[in-house]
């Protein structure tokens, strides 16, 4: 007697079960994407405290050859303007302390402070939209070792925005640290969606919150200056103001 066995085609997946396999994988997506974005964001912001750390060593070079002084209208040469913000990083650049535009831009501070974000040419020299670092002028090798200047994050003098580094922004100092400093403002951060606010950059001391761009960090002459593409435009301000 044969015993005859029966080929069974193997059962689909239905539809209610295709569709929990779908929302188990959304689900999933959904969670790691959070992680994966803040990732790659904390990365951007790496290689931009990087490229300020570039800025800030040409700097101390170029005071190394100026008697002190950093770029500002007293130590351009034929040609050179020191008068604003691109002027005296175009005399890093023409003196060849520094050698790429990229230097002076990041992609996510462009995206949310410039009025355009197509980015440095790289015809070695800076103009409008090509530079999102910020400078204070009139500074020199001599001047107090936690004056700031470099800086990003900048919309205006005085005035910074929580959207680009969550709530911080990029600071060099003349004792030549680079770190991210927070950015005073009133209510709640929502990063999660890119919530925007504004404030200055301070210095926590126990319980107080101090203008880094006011005394006792900067002197009277000293002039912030902020990218001249920026939605504020192009401006500085002393502590007199």
């Amino acid at each position: 007697m044969k015993i005859k066995y029966k080929n069974r085609a193997p059962k689909g997946f239905t539809l209610v079960e295709l569709l929990v396999v779908i929302a188990i994988i959304a689900g999933l997506a959904a969670m790691s994407y959070g992680p994966i974005m803040r990732n790659i964001k904390k990365s951007k912001q790496t290689e931009a405290t990087s490229n300020m750390r570039q800025v800030l060593m040409a700097l101390q070079s170029f005071a190394t050859d100026n008697d002190g002084m950093y770029p500002n209208e007293d130590t351009t040469r034929s040609g050179q303007d020191g008068s604003t913000l691109e002027g005296c990083f175009n005399q890093l650049l023409s003196g060849k302390y520094i050698n790429e535009e990229k230097y002076f831009y990041s992609q996510v501070n462009a995206e949310v402070i410039l009025t355009s974000t197509k980015g440095p040419d790289n015809d070695g020299s800076l103009t409008t939209d090509e530079c999102t670092t910020g400078y204070v002028r009139g500074l020199s090798s001599t001047s107090k070792p936690e004056a700031p200047i470099l800086f990003d994050s900048a919309i205006s003098p005085g005035k910074f925005d929580t959207a680009v580094w969550d709530g911080y922004a990029i600071v060099a100092r003349i004792d030549q640290s680079v770190k991210t400093m927070p950015i005073d403002f009133t209510g709640e951060l929502d990063t999660e969606d890119g919530g925007s606010k504004t404030g200055p950059i301070v210095e926590e001391r126990g319980s107080r919150k101090i203008n880094i761009f006011r005394k006792p960090f900067l002197p009277r002459s000293a002039d912030v200056l902020v990218p001249s593409g920026a939605h504020g435009g192009s401006a500085s301000y002393t502590d007199e103001d």
